[in-house]
């Protein structure tokens, strides 16, 4: 039992113990083997332990591939499983692998790989691929890997593959070449929504399991793909992916991956006008029911002149540097979907007013028309602007004429302006003095100076207030006299008999 014991344990300077002990030499490999000690760095470590299938060699410690023992022929013949693990490789190079030739399963965890497999030696890496012919297992997760390239292809006997916990955000290989493959596990990663259709839609019809939960993907339209693919997956691979979610742009909340993306595509992709970009501004499921959903059309920067339809349940229309103008408002139709807009981005557009439609959208989220050409605020709109308590209101940069009666001197408004400090007068104001000042720092003795009737009304208003204001102090003081009167005399006053029903 002493002697089966030992006999697992190997290490690289094989060779130079046979040079110091020739009389070994006619043992039988495997007892020769048992009488070996480790004589690795006190930096790394190598060690055999046996399994049903044969040898597995386990390193730790590793600055590299190369650092894998060199064991006689026999030996390497009968190891059938490579771990690593808790060392500081690169990335894995395969010739290092080749003298295993019935090698099964590599797996490489915790070694803070950067790239799968060393691409510099391609020709060796060729050479390697033909010996590693049994190779079912590829596991290099726990690692640094951040991009994933087609290095690993020529692998292309791989059943089982796993890239878990890495930081993997992009992945520009196809899967197609592993024709036997099983088990792909890229959970606990970076992918977020940059995956191309190509990655998964090669992927062969053995896979069984497929695990891509854990990963920050968000809800975007660009992954509407997934959903039609997923159409062709067994049920068992459609359950795998049903627990996959996804973060909703902007938002809080998490929806499930497949299903965000089965509303993209009937539910919004097919309404979304040409050159915008329409996505769910909010998404939740509900028990029994229909999710609940809004979408969010983002037209900006497409050069439009006019007012886009909209997908159903639109609630946020960004249309920020266009080419709008007086005539965009004869294409905004109330009667369709625009009424339900509840956040309006109008900014760096040519509109020189605002319109009385607007006044009909909800806009309870924001208004935002800074850099355009607007002179003035129509009061219904300003009203309705004042009305809601969260709005996000930008008005800066236009052309404001600022008049005593003007609602872009309202205060209650401009208390709701973010951008306060860019509104400021332009020409065409009630006074050449106040041109170029903000509007926040107006002298309400210039932007409203009173006139010479209206002094003589002040005054005569003034008067008859200190008259009214004296009138109440001698009221006041003869209810008082009159109280004392009657608490020391028990008179009453004379006004009492002054009124015939008391």
């Amino acid at each position: 039992l002493i002697l089966l014991d030992s006999l697992l344990q190997e290490t690289y300077h094989w060779k130079m113990f046979l040079r110091l002990n020739h009389y070994c030499i006619s043992l039988p490999p495997l007892l020769l083997l048992s009488s070996l000690s480790s004589l690795t760095p006190s930096s790394s470590s190598c060690s055999y332990h046996s399994s049903k299938s044969g040898l597995v060699l386990s390193c730790s410690g590793l600055n590299t591939t190369a650092d894998i023992p060199e064991d006689d022929i026999e030996t390497a013949q009968t190891v059938v499983r490579v771990e690593i693990s808790d060392s500081s490789v690169d990335c894995v190079d395969l010739s290092h692998f080749r003298r295993f030739h019935h090698l099964q399963e590599i797996k490489v965890t915790k070694s803070g790989l950067k790239k799968a497999i060393c691409s510099d030696y391609k020709v060796r890496h060729r050479k390697a691929t033909h010996s590693l012919r049994f190779l079912r297992s590829l596991d290099l997760s726990f690692n640094w890997l951040s991009h994933l390239d087609n290095s690993i292809t020529s692998l292309h006997h791989l059943e089982r593959i796993n890239l878990s916990n890495n930081n993997l955000s992009q992945i520009s290989m196809v899967f197609s070449t592993f024709t036997s493959l099983k088990y792909l596990n890229i959970s606990n990663n970076n992918l977020k929504d940059n995956l191309q259709p190509r990655t998964l839609e090669s992927l062969p019809a053995t896979l069984d399991y497929l695990d891509l939960s854990g990963n920050p993907w968000t809800c975007s339209p660009s992954l509407s793909w997934l959903y039609p693919w997923s159409l062709g997956l067994s049920h068992s691979l459609r359950d795998q992916l049903d627990q996959v979610h996804c973060n909703v742009i902007n938002s809080h909340q998490v929806s499930p991956l497949l299903q965000v993306m089965q509303y993209y595509t009937t539910k919004v992709n097919p309404f979304c006008p040409e050159k915008c970009l329409c996505s769910f501004y909010h998404f939740a499921t509900r028990v029994e029911m229909a999710p609940s959903f809004t979408v969010l059309v983002n037209c900006s920067r497409q050069g439009l002149t006019t007012f886009p339809t909209l997908p159903p349940h639109t609630t946020m229309l960004d249309l920020s540097h266009n080419n709008l103008d007086h005539h965009s408002y004869s294409s905004l139709d109330l009667a369709q979907q625009h009424y339900g807009v509840s956040g309006l981005l109008l900014s760096h557009n040519q509109l020189p007013a605002i319109h009385t439609k607007l006044t009909k959208m909800r806009l309870h989220r924001a208004f935002k028309a800074d850099h355009n050409l607007l002179t003035e605020i129509p009061y219904d709109f300003s009203l309705h602007l004042q009305s809601h308590a969260n709005d996000q209101i930008t008005l800066g940069h236009n052309q404001w004429k600022c008049s005593c009666n003007a609602e872009i001197t309202n205060m209650n408004l401009l208390a709701k302006v973010e951008d306060l400090e860019e509104v400021t007068c332009s020409e065409g104001s009630d006074s050449q003095q106040i041109v170029g000042q903000k509007v926040s720092d107006l002298d309400p003795s210039i932007l409203c100076p009173p006139s010479a009737e209206g002094r003589k009304n002040e005054q005569l208003l003034q008067l008859v207030c200190v008259m009214l204001a004296m009138l109440n102090i001698f009221v006041f003081s003869k209810l008082l006299y009159d109280y004392w009167q009657y608490k020391k005399t028990g008179k009453l006053p004379r006004i009492i008999h002054w009124i015939p029903f008391l």
